[in-house]
């Protein structure tokens, strides 16, 4: 007898044994199967990739208006033209090995080289199956400078202070960052997710050591150097607005940067612009420190490269977190596609002869 004392027929085996016959499954509920668990699956994810752009669309936003926060605080003001003059001058006070340093950091960014990573760069979004990624990757990556290039010439910067006519030049933003954050940026776009980790850090380490570089040597200042960064990245977010709104950004759950290497991250930009907030305080509260000449310019110069190495590290963390929760330049309909679901089929226990 079985269940509720109804007896179900059998079969018997060559072993003389008798095996009942199982009940069919019992229909999936609402959220199980492929009904069930697709529709809300599906809906999940339709809803993250829906938000994907207007994400990016907010970021890129932000990132704007910072850029153009710091051409208004930095070149529009006579504070702000005043104290990169003065740090700008302070560069001519390093000493020679260190402006041949940074001269030979800065001899890797070329027409040529970018050139190359521009190729690279769609090389391996090619490979990956991601030839749309790859296209708006390399886009963002020439229109990025060509926007630096434009802005430089026709960004007014009014005559504000007195100095010679080398240093009153327009330099916002700097080329030879905004290239250097175009490669970085282009780096995490098309590394697999999986591996945003290492491309993250990469990128951090490129962007920071030209645009420091930049103000080593006395070509930039920190307004151009961060400019270019943040111009890098609003230009990046917006082509994201576009990839997003062509199908072709999913919700992925592997390109996640570990708290621990982005709390270091962060922990090292915080650091940086905290020395040289120190060092700006040391050189207002006593003035002595500035009376031999030149000595505004050092201290100045070395606030300006702290700071702005600072930014970059923050800018570049804030950027891979925006993009970590999504695969980029993958089909939204490929990715929503649920995982048939599996029901393990109950075990058979053989009834023996003349038992219940």
């Amino acid at each position: 007898m079985l269940g509720g004392g109804m007896e179900r027929p059998g079969r018997t085996t060559s072993s003389g044994e008798s095996r009942a016959r199982l009940p069919a499954p019992p229909a999936t509920s609402g959220l199980v199967g492929s009904a069930g668990v697709g529709s809300a699956g599906v809906g999940l994810a339709g809803r993250r990739v829906g938000g994907a752009w207007l994400r990016f669309a907010a970021a890129a936003i932000a990132s704007a208006a910072a850029f153009w926060a710091v051409y208004a605080v930095f070149v529009l003001t006579e504070p702000g033209q005043r104290s990169e003059n003065l740090g700008l001058l302070g560069a001519v006070l390093r000493s020679e090995a260190d402006r041949q340093a940074s001269l030979g950091r800065l001899s890797l960014i070329s027409l040529v080289s970018f050139g190359l990573a521009v190729v690279l760069v769609f090389l391996v979004a090619t490979m990956r199956r991601r030839a749309g990624l790859g296209i708006v990757a390399a886009g963002i990556m020439v229109v990025s400078i060509v926007a630096a290039e434009i802005l430089k010439e026709v960004l007014p910067r009014p005559a504000l202070v007195d100095g010679p006519a080398w240093i009153l030049r327009n330099d916002f933003p700097s080329g030879h960052s905004t290239i250097a954050a175009g490669i970085g940026v282009a780096m995490l776009l098309v590394s697999p997710d999986r591996l945003r980790w290492f491309a993250l850090p990469s990128a951090v380490l490129i962007a920071g050591f030209i645009g420091q570089a930049t103000q080593v040597a006395g070509w930039h200042r920190l307004s151009g150097s961060i400019g270019g960064v943040l111009l890098v990245v609003a230009v990046a977010l917006s082509g994201l607005v576009v990839l997003g709104r062509a199908g072709l950004v999913a919700p992925s759950d592997h390109g996640r940067v570990s708290a621990r290497l982005r709390g270091l991250l962060i922990g090292l930009g915080a650091i940086l612009i905290v020395l040289g907030a120190i060092v700006l305080a040391i050189f207002v509260a006593f003035p002595l420190l500035r009376a031999p000449e030149g000595a505004s310019g050092v201290f100045l110069h070395t606030v300006f490269d702290a700071v702005g190495s600072g930014v970059t590290v923050l800018v570049l963390v804030a950027f891979a977190a925006t993009i970590e929760p999504y695969a980029l330049g993958v089909s939204r309909g490929a990715a929503a596609q649920p995982r048939p679901a599996v029901t393990p089929a109950p075990p058979i226990r053989p009834i023996r002869p003349g038992g219940p």
